[in-house]
């Protein structure tokens, strides 16, 4: 080859192996950058930030739903209902309603908050005594 009027050695053959991950960076590279700069898909920016995560689904269905329809924006609490218009408000009965609200800090939702930590304090408690075993 001549590389500003020297000549070079050739350079050694890349593999289709090689290639496709040299386009695979590439273009991660480039999505990534349109990701984070981009003004769209905030809301899902905030669960994913980096583009080449892998997504684990849950293997039960009645938990996969419900994580899906927080990602895809559609759950059925009255801030994603208000925006379709089949609520008429976007508020929580005790103050805004965002998932944040609803799984951590709402009233409404105690009981239910306490039986979802003891039944995991359970499971861990279970997982931990077979250890020791």
């Amino acid at each position: 080859m001549v590389a500003s009027g020297k000549a070079s050695a050739p350079e050694a053959p890349v593999s289709i192996t090689d290639a496709r991950k040299m386009a695979s960076g590439i273009s991660t590279q480039s999505w990534q950058g349109r990701w984070n700069e981009d003004n769209k898909g905030r809301y899902n920016y905030e669960f994913i930030p980096v583009v080449s995560t892998r997504i684990v689904w849950p293997n039960k269905r009645d938990t996969a739903i419900p994580y899906c329809r927080i990602l895809l924006h559609d759950t059925m609490l009255n801030k994603d209902s208000y925006r379709t218009r089949t609520s008429d408000t976007s508020m929580c009965e005790c103050g805004a309603e965002e998932e944040i609200h609803i799984l951590l800090h709402c009233d409404k939702y105690n009981q239910a908050r306490e039986h979802l930590s003891d039944t995991q304090d359970e499971k861990i408690l279970r997982q931990d005594i077979k250890k020791c075993r």
